[in-house]
């Protein structure tokens, strides 16, 4: 059996804020759905605590029972907490995590990938990949609507780096599902 040296060699950690940089990218670029939902708990929260209060201050006005506005205010709390907690939340699947225990190799040969973390390894062969995201701190190969790969800019050389845009130029072109994302998002 003849094996073929790799085009490129990459070794890397995925950091927490890595982790939970590339989950909150994957909620906000997976289409106007998510995005829709990412922003719904904030919005929700406002909306209830604002209703919650105005309600509030007409009952006192009225000299009525103000128990209903309360409930509002509260389930807005309970809103804007759990969008808040979502960091939280990653930050604690980082750690528990054995896979981000050691560095991840990843091996590209042709179209092809051989990935081997601390728990497992894979091969991804040519027409894996069905979308990938580009950020100003690293990469999102997506093997699966809800499943990606994440490699992160900082341990990559200038060399490594155009590699994996000349990998992406050749398997996944600009028009069949590569996203450019600016650092804000």
């Amino acid at each position: 059996m003849e094996t073929t040296s790799p085009d490129l060699v990459l070794e890397y950690r995925v950091t927490e804020s890595d982790f939970v940089s590339a989950c909150l990218t994957h909620c906000r670029s997976s289409g106007p759905l998510k995005l829709f939902l990412y922003y719904l708990l904030p919005i929700l929260g406002v909306a209830s605590i604002l209703y919650g209060g105005i309600m509030a201050t007409l009952e006192v006005r009225a000299e009525e029972d103000w128990t209903l506005s309360i409930v509002f205010f509260v389930v807005g709390l309970c809103w804007i907490g759990c969008y808040f907690i979502r960091p939280w939340r990653l930050k604690r699947a980082y750690r528990k995590d054995p896979r981000f225990k050691s560095p991840i190799k990843i091996a590209i040969v042709g179209n092809e990938w051989n990935v081997s973390t601390a728990t497992a390894e894979a091969r991804y062969k040519e027409g894996t990949f069905i979308r990938a995201v580009d950020t100003d701190s690293f990469y999102l190969f997506y093997h699966s609507p809800l499943m990606f790969n994440i490699i992160p800019k900082h341990d990559l050389t200038p060399d490594q780096r155009s590699q994996v845009e000349a990998f992406l130029d050749r398997v996944l072109p600009v028009h069949k599902g590569r996203v450019r994302l600016p650092a804000t998002a």
